[in-house]
């Protein structure tokens, strides 16, 4: 005699949500955060599979920071954008968001439920919160990684362009992917901060311990 078959669950109902992020960079951490969240989001939350052409699970709406300062009309144009997104991202540093009123602070003032995603190249404090990083600088060289990868008394290693700039924007999106779960639970938006000095020591972790 076998055994009674196991009834199987009803299908689970899956709903669409799109997930709307605003970005205010000048270089490609906003495309890299996108693709790494398209992954991690789709697993976490109720979203149909990132190769469905129909999905768009990140729309993203990027400002050019080669303006100095935001008009006051384009200020407007940006926080009505911001009433109905869910993520914010920028790259600018910490002097040129205070200056624009786009700071942390004030954005979850207007906005408690947006998340708030930073990514610059030494932080946002101490002494050189506002230099300009780059992977070559920020990540290879400040962060000690081109010298960990050379053999003694040779010249360092052909560099990877842009290595550090995927590896922390990865780091962003398992951030912003945390922080946007909580959001969706709390209803309050947090601020994740990322920059490539802390990624670059992080990758060194256990060569930084020995």
């Amino acid at each position: 005699i076998g055994a009674a078959p196991v009834p199987h669950p009803p299908p689970r109902q899956v709903t669409t949500k799109v997930i709307e992020g605003l970005s205010l960079n000048n270089f490609f951490i906003a495309s890299m955060f996108s693709s790494a969240a398209k992954v991690a989001f789709s697993g976490l939350l109720p979203l149909p599979s990132p190769s469905v052409p129909s999905c768009k699970v990140v729309v993203a709406a990027d400002f050019s920071s080669t303006l100095a300062s935001m008009s006051q009309a384009t200020k407007e144009i940006l926080f009505r954008l911001l009433e109905d997104a869910d993520i914010f991202l920028t790259n600018w540093r910490p002097q040129a968001l205070a200056k624009n009123g786009l700071t942390y602070e004030i954005l979850h003032e207007k906005f408690p439920k947006l998340v708030y995603g930073t990514l610059t190249g030494f932080g946002d404090k101490g002494p050189d919160k506002d230099l300009p990083g780059y992977d070559f600088t920020a990540y290879w060289a400040r962060g000690g990684f081109m010298d960990s990868l050379r053999q003694k008394d040779e010249w360092p290693i052909n560099l990877v362009p842009g290595m550090g700039d995927h590896q922390a924007g990865m780091m962003l999106a398992s951030g912003v992917m945390a922080a946007l779960f909580n959001a969706s639970r709390t209803g309050i938006g947090e601020r994740v901060s990322i920059n490539l000095l802390h990624t670059s020591i992080f990758v060194q972790a256990i060569m930084i311990q020995a």
